[in-house]
């Protein structure tokens, strides 16, 4: 069972990725991160399997961010049996064993997860709805997904996830119990990059209907929500 991830040595919660690690680890998961070779030189303090990759967009966004492609590529090469795809500084609060839950469940769809947002005491935590820092796929739903572009660390990439595997046939099981948690830090990325990532994940789905991207955004958002189950 593989915690997958990219950590950021340019994280604005950097600290948090250590604590966040050993919570994946204490919930029973093998901790792998895809990273550029660069930064793994940066990382070697995170007691982790690194990845060495090239397919990141550093030439798009300045930084190595890696491919969600190149990470669902790796899971299938390792034939992983059952996968979390998940943000670096996400914080796994397992008390009442839900790990073991969701290796059953996931055998009937991929299952998604809103994150619980706190500020200093994790016990005061509020969901966030909008957005997905979680994914626990079974390994019969790898072949789901097509090649894409978009990356862990910039925007669009869990509206992508979700939405291919949807459209492709996969079922949606939404967590409803709080499994995930996030300390909140300053937003990383900007309005440049989110209209960059938009317009990629507009093309890469075929939805030139719209024109904007806030409604394709918008309009793969609510094509998720109604189909989680």
């Amino acid at each position: 069972m593989i915690a997958i991830t990219s950590i950021s040595p340019g994280h604005k919660n950097f600290d948090n990725q250590q604590r966040a690690i050993q919570s994946w680890k204490d919930a029973g998961y093998k901790v792998v991160s895809l990273n550029s070779k660069e930064e793994i030189e940066l990382l070697k303090d995170f007691d982790v399997t690194f990845v060495p990759t090239i397919r990141h967009n550093k030439l798009i966004f300045g930084k190595p961010y890696v491919l969600v492609s190149a990470i669902i590529d790796y899971l299938k090469e390792v034939n992983s049996e059952y996968s979390l795809i998940i943000n670096s500084d996400i914080i796994i609060k397992d008390s009442s064993r839900i790990t073991d839950k969701l290796k059953d469940r996931s055998k009937d769809g991929i299952i998604i997860m809103n994150r619980m947002d706190f500020k200093d005491d994790i016990n005061k935590a509020t969901i966030y709805d909008l957005g997905f820092d979680g994914f626990f796929i079974n390994g019969k739903y790898l072949e789901s997904f097509p090649q894409s572009i978009l990356c862990l660390g910039q925007c669009h990439w869990d509206y992508w996830l979700p939405y291919v595997a949807s459209i492709n046939g996969v079922k949606l099981l939404l967590q409803k119990e709080p499994y995930i948690f996030h300390q909140n830090h300053a937003v990383q990325y900007s309005p440049v990059d989110w209209k960059r990532t938009g317009e990629i994940f507009k093309a890469e789905i075929g939805m030139f209907k719209l024109s904007d991207v806030g409604q394709v955004s918008n309009y793969a958002f609510r094509h998720i929500r109604t189909n989680l189950r």
